[in-house]
């Protein structure tokens, strides 16, 4: 220290003092950061006044940060001041290098560390001193806030821009770092993409399709329609006259469970049977799913009839349709686990032809354009054979280094397909045909 001046012990103390008051608030913040508000709302309930200050200075903790930062620039300037007056010129290169490694051990890093496993206590323990020094500092904090944000606007940002909202691409971001670090499950990190996708589905890509439709005509009798139910699994019908355009209402199995045993209905034909249909809901095919899962919600529907903007029949949803594009497929015990797409023990593939095309091109690992519009290898396959295909057809499409052989044709759609890589010869020849060459289409 200079000469005449304080002795030396006094000028560490006063420095191990400044360590000590970093100490406190650097633990404080790590505290406040670490709380657990279930554990502190119990011990408000119980009328813990240091609990129920705490719990208000985590609600809104900008006041608190903003003293700390307050505090800790003042006790650095201070620190740095002191041993400017009160060491000699070599002393005090020194002394900054030591007081800014004690600092940074003791001072910042270890008490930080020490708080946030010991939160709760640090917390109530520090929150009344904390209380009292955010109270007596409000008025410079305030003063220097409105300084900043002058000088903020003059960097062109506005500093009352909300910083902490997080894009969606942001949070699928941490989803899929937290995913590759094994912190969350395949299964957990898809339906949380799942969830995002999901306002962005309308009606017309969930949907069953008119063809897959199983409904009941009004015409059939009342006897004629439970058969045709217990054969199918399914729970509810959509019940038309006619044809499948012509949809007046649906039928619940569990309410025709309720009357098979008054034989009077046996004979009857549904359509007549009026309280057994319930009203029929529709829907254009662009509804967002979002909204149609709330509007079922509140009206307690499980299933709505999509038309298309010709008024036609183009689909149905069910909720289980809808809770499916969060949580993936939904099987119940009549349901079969069918794989639409199945790798053989030989190295070919057999598809369902309703499989999606996208994942049936990431199968073969083939390169989809963007300005294809199918949307299932049915709709693939039809647009090379150029025609609707019969069930007599026998039909085999070479592209894209495989040979797709057509098994299955029913109502015009192709339900089933084997799928074998091309060998190189195949490829280079165009004369070597895959089989039945009166229909096959390269």
């Amino acid at each position: 220290m200079e000469d005449g001046g304080s002795p030396y012990y006094i000028g560490f103390g006063v420095l191990l003092l400044l360590v000590v008051l970093h100490a406190i608030f650097y633990g404080f913040l790590a505290a406040l950061e670490n709380q657990n508000e279930n554990s502190l709302e119990k011990l408000a309930k119980e009328e813990n006044q240091k609990a129920l200050l705490l719990l208000r200075l985590s609600d809104e903790p900008a006041g608190s940060i903003h003293m700390i930062q307050f505090f800790i620039t003042g006790l650095t300037f201070f620190a740095g001041a002191y041993i400017i007056s009160a060491f000699h010129s070599v002393n005090r290169i020194i002394m900054f290098v030591c007081y800014w490694l004690i600092v940074v051990m003791a001072g910042i890093y270890a008490p930080t560390k020490i708080a946030a496993k010991k939160a709760e206590s640090w917390g109530i323990g520090l929150c009344r001193l904390m209380h009292f020094l955010t109270m007596i500092s409000l008025p410079f904090v305030k003063v220097l806030e409105f300084l900043g944000d002058i000088f903020v606007r003059i960097c062109g940002v506005d500093p009352n821009e909300n910083l902490d909202d997080v894009t969606e691409e942001e949070i699928i971001s941490m989803v899929n770092e937290g995913h590759e670090q094994g912190v969350l499950l395949a299964s957990e990190a898809e339906m949380i993409h799942n969830i995002f996708e999901f306002g962005d589905k309308e009606a017309k890509d969930i949907m069953t399709h008119r063809k897959n439709i199983i409904a009941l005509d009004g015409s059939m009798t009342f006897s004629e329609a439970m058969d045709f139910m217990i054969q199918s699994r399914n729970s509810r019908f959509p019940v038309y006259i006619d044809d499948i355009d012509n949809i007046i209402g649906v039928l619940h199995i569990k309410e025709a469970l309720q009357i098979c045993t008054h034989q009077e209905y046996y004979d009857r034909q549904i359509k007549d049977i009026s309280f057994l249909i319930r009203k029929a809901e529709f829907i254009p095919e662009t509804r967002n799913i979002n909204t149609l899962f709330k509007e079922m919600q509140s009206e307690k529907n499980h299933m709505v009839i999509v038309v298309d903007e010709y008024g036609q029949t183009a689909g149905i949803v069910a909720m289980e349709d809808i809770l499916e594009e969060i949580v993936g497929n939904i099987l119940d015990e009549h349901d079969e686990d069918e794989h639409m797409i199945q790798k053989q023990p030989d190295g070919s593939f057999l598809i369902n032809g309703m499989a999606d095309f996208e994942d049936v091109a990431k199968a073969l690992d083939i390169t989809v354009d963007e300005e294809d519009t199918y949307e299932t290898l049915n709709g693939f396959l039809i647009s090379k054979i150029d025609k609707i295909p019969s069930e007599d057809d026998r039909i085999v499409v070479e592209t894209n280094g495989y040979c797709f052989k057509v098994l299955t044709v029913e109502n015009k759609i192709i339900q089933k397909v084997s799928v074998t890589k091309l060998s190189e010869d195949t490829k280079e020849s165009v004369d070597k045909p895959c089989q039945e060459p009166e229909k096959m289409i390269k």
